[in-house]
């Protein structure tokens, strides 16, 4: 029987390099690979980084710790400790810091590499 139910620890988190990222720091984790077929999250940390990406999913971002920003169509967004955002599929991002943020992610759906909904 499938569990129901997963405990992912914090200290068991392996962290990689984030693809295209400029700056001193970015790295994130894929804390749900292989336990979903439907929903994706990790954690992101960064350090005078940042990020350009075209989203094909929706995804929340919670700062969980430091400050962050999100330019969107010229408009820069800034977030703190606490903060959350919402993205919308579709949308043409740059995100980063000018300092140091640790921020949770979770994008629906997973499977947008295969054009499906």
């Amino acid at each position: 029987m499938e569990k129901l139910v997963a405990l992912l620890k914090g200290n068991e988190t392996t962290f990689e390099d984030v693809p295209g990222a400029h700056g001193d720091v970015a790295i994130f984790s894929r804390n749900l690979t292989g336990l979903s077929s439907t929903i994706g999250a990790g954690f992101k940390h960064l350090k005078k980084a940042t990020i350009d990406w075209q989203l094909r999913y929706d995804e929340v971002v919670y700062v969980v710790s430091g400050n962050m920003f999100i330019m969107e169509d010229g408009n820069k967004i800034e977030a703190k400790e606490g903060d959350l955002y919402f993205l919308k599929k579709g949308a043409c991002v740059t995100y980063g810091t000018d300092t140091e943020v640790k921020f949770f992610y979770s994008l629906y759906p997973i499977n947008w590499r295969e054009g499906k909904e």
